[in-house]
């Protein structure tokens, strides 16, 4: 029986069987995500030397099984996945952004805007119709509540991202754990020997993951584990050893993420952490420009309220409505700056104020021209130099109020075109159209919401004149020094063109990433993927050869019988 060695078969049925196991778990998980297709290497075992016949094969050992994978491939797919993730928590959330700033319907910026010059436009026209003025005061109501309720879900919109940031600070962590335990199974398989397929399948799974939460860099260690790095912090060292990352925030409340034990910043800039992180700012951003709009609003519209007349005509006593502030702590607010007194929204630079007193009884109005510095000028000083105005009083209170007053039977006004372009007495808020520090709290003056003739609609006395309304309603050709030389109206268009650019770059940038993904998925489908076509190929293959080895091993059986029955 020389020459006819049973081990040949016995290993030819081992190799089939161990092919047919494998070809049955690729066909068990065809549709597992992250699975790669395991192969079977075989080799032909080690000849023997016989005397007489050279060397004679011995069958087939079975190598390996491995997986069908393109490391430098899935180093690509991981790449692919966190610009996918980047661009995917910032495109929806800038899309949401741009809808609640570019709102073209009743409730949109842009339309209340509008609709307020409108307003303006009709009171000018029309100043002594009580309906044109109730008009104005619904309009110019409908344009504050617009501002404060784009500015509250911008602002909601960025404490959303905020939080979701540290929601996927969270889900970082959790993944960089699993890493960690599937790495002491890798380890512990590759250091008997064995060839851990699923456990790194599942843990290729977990690095896309991370790939596409925060851009994390994976590298292979020499037994088997990973180091896994983000920002030049390491998440995962030698041993297991994790260091977990946290959740802070900036000066300006924009969301950070830092290591949790040192507090050390982690530089992110791809990754689901930077798109959301993208998202935030961009909603500050807007919220910053709309808060920018109610304050260049306020500024200006007090600013003409203050230089204009009200139906009644020029009152006998003028006060202001905002305190300057004792920020200088000298104990009396009537000394600092008006420029740096703590107003809501502080005056512009130097100014003229055009200073008017009527003889109530003659109609006669005569002008006095005061220049006035806010940057050095404090209260006190405005005070005195009103105070020295033929037929005023003036007085700067310790509670930081000016009050002027007129002589018995004549009025005061500051009325003119050229009068306070420094905005110094809309800052103090001196007959005010609107009050509050920005959109977060921007509203109608009390005073016009209870009497719309408290509205300043002339330059003079008279029922009929409307030529301070017309400047009203000339915003939309007036640049304002508050809005970065901008009319009210182009600021707003641009607050909603810089959303609309911001969400038409970031959805092109997640088609195209997506886009990379998908074909990068689909050439690791060819490469890794399971085909159940051959897979049924090789199951058919390795049953033959399964049948084969068993014929041959019977063939044996059956020569070493009849040699059993001569030798008898």
């Amino acid at each position: 029986m020389a020459g006819l060695d049973p081990s040949i078969g016995l290993s030819a049925l081992r190799a089939a069987q161990r092919g047919l196991e494998v070809v049955g778990h690729n066909l068990a998980n065809a549709t597992t995500p992250g699975y790669s297709r395991q192969v079977v290497d075989l080799r032909a075992a080690r000849p023997e030397e016989r005397l007489g016949a050279g060397q004679v094969g011995t069958g087939v050992d079975v190598v390996a099984v491995r997986r069908a994978v393109d490391g430098l491939l899935d180093g690509r797919l991981r790449a692919a996945d966190a610009e996918a993730g980047l661009a995917s928590a910032s495109s929806g959330r800038l899309s949401e952004l741009e809808q609640l700033v570019g709102r073209t319907d009743e409730g949109g910026l842009g339309p209340l805007l509008s609709r307020f010059l409108a307003g303006a436009s009709g009171l000018a026209a029309r100043p002594d119709d009580a309906a044109a003025r109730a008009t104005f005061v619904t309009d110019l109501g409908s344009l504050t509540r617009g501002l404060r309720s784009t500015f509250g879900s911008l602002e909601a919109a960025r404490v959303d991202a905020g939080a979701a940031v540290a929601d996927t600070v969270g889900r970082l962590n959790g993944l960089v754990e699993q890493v960690a335990a599937l790495d002491r199974g890798i380890v512990d398989a590759k250091t008997s020997g064995q060839r851990p397929n699923d456990l790194l399948d599942q843990r290729e799974v977990l690095l896309r993951d991370l790939s596409r939460v925060a851009g994390v860099q994976a590298t292979e260690r020499a037994d088997g584990g990973m180091r896994l790095t983000l920002g030049g912090v390491t998440l995962l060292a030698a041993g297991g050893k994790t260091i977990p990352l946290a959740a802070g925030a900036d000066g300006a409340g924009q969301a950070t993420v830092v290591e949790a034990g040192s507090g050390r910043a982690v530089e992110v800039t791809t990754g689901e952490l930077a798109g959301l992180r993208q998202a935030q700012a961009r909603a500050a951003a807007s919220r910053d420009g709309v808060d920018a709009l109610a304050r260049g609003l306020i500024s200006e519209l007090d600013r003409l309220s203050a230089t204009g007349v009200a139906r009644g005509g020029p009152p006998g006593t003028i006060a202001s409505t905002l305190p300057a502030r004792d920020l200088n702590r000298t104990g009396d607010p009537t000394d600092d700056p008006l420029a740096a007194a703590g107003l809501p929204i502080p005056p512009g630079g130097p100014t003229t104020l055009v200073v008017g007193v009527t003889d109530l009884a003659t109609g006669v109005r005569t002008t006095t021209q005061l220049s006035f510095d806010p940057r050095t000028g404090s209260l006190r000083d405005l005070a005195a130099a009103l105070d020295g105005v033929t037929g005023l009083t003036a007085t700067a209170g310790p509670d930081g109020l000016l009050r002027v007053a007129a002589d018995p039977g004549r009025g005061v006004d500051f009325a003119d075109p050229a009068s306070d372009a420094g905005g110094v007495l809309g800052a103090l808020g001196v007959a005010p159209l609107l009050v509050g520090r920005g959109a977060a709290d921007i509203a109608v003056a009390p005073a016009v919401l209870a009497d719309p003739s408290a509205i300043a609609a002339g330059l003079g006395p008279g029922a009929g004149d409307g030529r301070n309304a017309a400047r009203l309603a000339a915003l939309d050709r007036a640049p304002l020094a508050a809005l970065g030389g901008r009319t009210a109206v182009d600021f707003a268009a641009g607050l909603v063109a810089d959303a609309g650019e911001a969400a038409r770059q970031a959805d092109g940038l997640a088609l195209a990433a997506d886009g990379a993904v998908a074909g990068l998925e689909a050439r690791r489908q060819s490469t890794s993927g399971v085909s159940v076509e051959e897979e049924v190929a090789d199951l058919m293959r390795f049953e033959r050869s399964f049948q084969a080895a068993s014929r041959y091993l019977r063939v044996l059986d059956g020569l070493a019988d009849d040699l059993l029955g001569i030798v008898q």
